[in-house]
């Protein structure tokens, strides 16, 4: 299967899975179970919850800065270009691109979905809109899709680099963006913060860049062309 096969499957899943969500209520459904009238979301203020929203993203940030140094220092020796640097620099280049610029940039600046703390259904002002519809801009209208679940789907970044030539360590990498990018689109659920939907986009969007940084910067390239004899 290649690059654009996977893409798409992830892509086709997602949209999916927002349409199933929006048409049975499933949205709506789970952020009640977390709501308590006249308190909000309370469950979501101390523990787990709390502590994953304040410190999950830490994890990805160390990986993209740990990236970062390697390939910086890359430049300066002679693993300069070498595949290992380009690896080295995957992890950076992902995050700006992933979590940084099509989640955070692109989608929840300029999407305009309300939060489930801000629907009519919760006691706000806004109307529940479906994944991926655009929706006036407003202040605090950044539910799509979940920046702080991102940065936990951003841990599978190193299944790219490994896959093929580490495979264990490749599995293990993409288990642990999956469970990380799970475990913090949880508690921002409990928070009242993002719906399902919004943490299942995340994990699509960020596995789609990073499948189409590795199919462009990662790919080796095609082999210089035999020299012809002198006839």
């Amino acid at each position: 299967m290649n690059s654009l096969a996977r893409c798409l499957i992830v892509f086709v899943i997602a949209a999916l899975a927002g349409v199933v969500l929006a048409r049975t209520g499933g949205d709506i459904a789970l952020a009640a179970r977390y709501y308590v009238e006249g308190q909000g979301w309370p469950q979501g203020e101390s523990g787990p919850p709390r502590a994953l929203y304040d410190y999950g993203p830490w994890l990805a940030t160390a990986l993209a800065v740990g990236g970062f140094a390697v390939g910086l220092k890359s430049l300066f020796g002679p693993a300069r270009g070498s595949p290992a640097a380009r690896a080295a620099w995957f992890f950076p280049l992902l995050m700006i691109l992933g979590p940084g610029l099509l989640v955070n940039a692109v989608g929840k600046d300029h999407w305009g979905r309300p939060r489930p703390k801000q629907i009519a259904e919760f006691g706000g002002p806004a109307t529940y809109i479906t994944a991926g519809a655009i929706g006036p801009v407003a202040e605090g209208r950044k539910s799509f899709p979940s920046g702080h679940a991102s940065m936990g789907f951003y841990l599978l970044a190193g299944y790219f680099v490994w896959r093929g030539r580490r495979p264990v360590l490749a599995h293990a990498s993409l288990a642990a963006g999956v469970v990380m990018g799970a475990a913090i689109g949880w508690a921002r659920i409990v928070q009242g913060g993002h719906f399902l939907s919004d943490v299942i986009w995340a994990g699509a969007v960020v596995f789609i860049a990073a499948e189409a940084l590795a199919y462009f910067w990662l790919r080796p390239g095609k082999p210089a062309a035999k020299p012809q004899p002198n006839l």
